[in-house]
């Protein structure tokens, strides 16, 4: 039997390099023949029909304070919408592929959703953690970093102060994934995807080896 692939996700502030790296870990997986699949989240997957709003762009005529009650009760439907469109896409898409042994690397996931409201969505907080807590757990979840003052300078949308607050928010869902690691993003990107792929190669040697054990001891 062919052991599951990993379901891997890949997070941090905008600006800290996650495309980047990933771009040239994609180029490395090419060369290797290993299986894989990239998903980059942002809005919605495409699995369930019709068009919602994504989370960072609601409509702005609900905006501010012209209909805050009509804009609260609008931002629920649409932020369960995009859970379930994503809780969906997990078992139709990424576990089957994980089922053939192959790497899923999802570069945001549902983890984004937690910043829905500094995005401007009026979303109680404790349905946000309600429906985070129903979303599947990653095998490996990758946090990459760096000085709040060099994101600022790629970002240019962001301050420092918005950089330290973005990776302080990412560090409490830490707890959310069954591994997790920090990847600094310093340095020239193919030394960035070295340790990038090394990570993933000690985490599929470990989950191999933990495997074969439960076999052993069921055996």
């Amino acid at each position: 039997l062919i052991p599951p692939g990993p379901f891997i996700v890949v997070h941090g502030p905008d600006g800290v390099g996650k495309t980047t790296t990933l771009a040239v870990l994609e180029d490395r997986l090419k060369r290797l023949r290993i299986a894989y699949r990239i998903k980059h989240f942002g809005g919605k997957t495409g699995t369930l029909p019709g068009r919602p709003r994504s989370f960072s762009r609601p409509r702005p005529r609900y905006t501010g304070s012209s209909h805050p009650t009509l804009k609260k009760i609008l931002d629920i439907p649409r932020f369960i919408y995009h859970a379930l469109d994503i809780w969906l896409y997990y078992w139709l898409a990424v576990r089957r592929y994980q089922a053939g042994g192959g790497i899923f690397i999802c570069d945001k996931y549902f983890t984004y959703a937690l910043k829905a409201e500094s995005m401007g969505f009026q979303i109680p907080g404790w349905l946000i953690a309600a429906i985070y807590r129903c979303m599947p757990r990653p095998d490996l979840f990758l946090l990459f970093w760096n000085q709040p003052e060099v994101i600022a300078s790629r970002k240019n949308e962001l301050t420092a102060e918005e950089a330290v607050m973005a990776a302080a928010n990412l560090e409490k869902i830490k707890n959310h994934s069954r591994r997790w690691e920090k990847i600094k993003t310093s340095g020239d990107i193919e030394s960035v995807a070295d340790r990038l792929f090394e990570i993933i190669r000690r985490d599929q040697e470990r989950k191999y080896k933990a495997d074969q054990g439960e076999r052993g001891a069921a055996q």
